[in-house]
């Protein structure tokens, strides 16, 4: 579950029972509350602490707002606490917490520029909740499974997410074509949605830390593992350290994201068919660097922090939609 909000402590002994706080809600007026430009206006934030023994709550934010209908939405999004808030900061969480939310706001900017407003986003459930907030396009998908979740957590996530999905399959495909190997995941992804409109795939490095959601729903183990490097002082040597444990098991590809003050955290593919998976193809790994996209797959844009975030368009090669109009 800390995994879910963000990285886990160093060090930290084996997870307790889940619990959270609730801290007062901000409305626009208040000391604290945030200044956003989205596409819809937040009316409201909830916070929570997630429990951590021995430490400060780990913060959750939830954004409420409506959109032209007048229909309420929830968007789990990642605001550092200020000093008026009356919540205290907490140290490299908060820090993140900065750069995650400057790289969404970075990231809404660039699809306002280069996307269409008709545009379908097929991303993780709580990216497509940001997406909606800050961009007003839509997604696939946009509220998690019950599934998901043991019996304890449920109550917490349906209030947090605004809901359950009631059909879970559009989730489960979304699941499955991230498993899959890249070029079958488009072919099907052109079969399930055809040609009606702009295609986009948003990737963030956090959707790492959904493996397990992935993995629940797609029915297929994602061969991936993460450790955390401490700074020692010289760069190269910390970036020699990720690579050689890389190479110790399995595939030599990794991915590495900065922890402000702490080092990084570096993730590992295990197993040769891990690179080929559509979410490895559209995370910045070395293996997915190194080799070119999929046919028809043009990345619109990359976070310029550690690839934080990257869009996609998908453009169905002439022989893909040949093959769907023979079926």
């Amino acid at each position: 579950m800390v995994l879910l909000f963000g990285f886990p402590e160093i060090g930290g002994g084996p997870p307790s029972r889940f619990g959270f706080e609730e801290y007062p809600v901000l409305t626009p007026g208040d000391d604290g509350f945030p200044s956003v430009e989205s596409h819809y206006s937040i009316r409201a934030v909830e916070r929570f602490g997630i429990m951590r023994p021995g430490r400060r709550p780990l913060l959750l934010h939830v954004a409420a707002y409506r959109d032209e209908q007048g229909d309420s939405h929830r968007a789990v999004v990642f605001l550092p606490e200020s000093p008026e808030s009356g919540v205290p900061e907490n140290g490299v969480d908060s820090a993140l917490n900065r750069l995650r939310w400057q790289a969404w706001l970075d990231a809404a900017q660039a699809i306002d520029r280069r996307v269409g407003d008709d545009a379908l986003f097929i991303s993780w459930w709580d990216n497509a909740q940001r997406i909606h907030l800050l961009t007003g396009r839509k997604s696939w998908v946009r509220s998690p499974a019950a599934e998901l979740f043991d019996a304890d957590h449920r109550d917490f996530w349906r209030r947090v997410s605004g809901d359950f999905v009631e059909n879970p399959e559009p989730l489960r495909r979304l699941a499955e074509w991230l498993t899959m190997g890249a070029e079958e995941a488009l072919a099907s992804i052109s079969q399930t949605l055809g040609k009606g409109q702009g295609v986009y795939l948003l990737a963030s490095t956090d959707d790492l830390a959904r493996i397990s959601e992935i993995s629940k729903l797609s029915g297929r183990p994602l061969p991936f593992e993460t450790r955390i490097f401490q700074t020692g002082g010289n760069i190269h040597n910390l970036i020699a350290r990720v690579k050689r444990w890389a190479r110790e098991k399995g595939s030599s590809s990794y991915l590495v994201q900065r922890l402000p003050g702490v080092g990084v955290r570096a993730w590992r593919i295990t197993a040769p068919a891990g690179e080929k998976m559509l979410i490895a193809r559209l995370l910045p790994f070395t293996s997915s660097l190194s080799n070119h996209l999929p046919d028809g797959l043009d990345l619109v844009y990359r976070s310029e922090w550690g690839g934080f975030l990257s869009i996609y368009r998908w453009r169905p090669s002439e022989s893909v939609q040949q093959s769907r109009g023979t079926e």
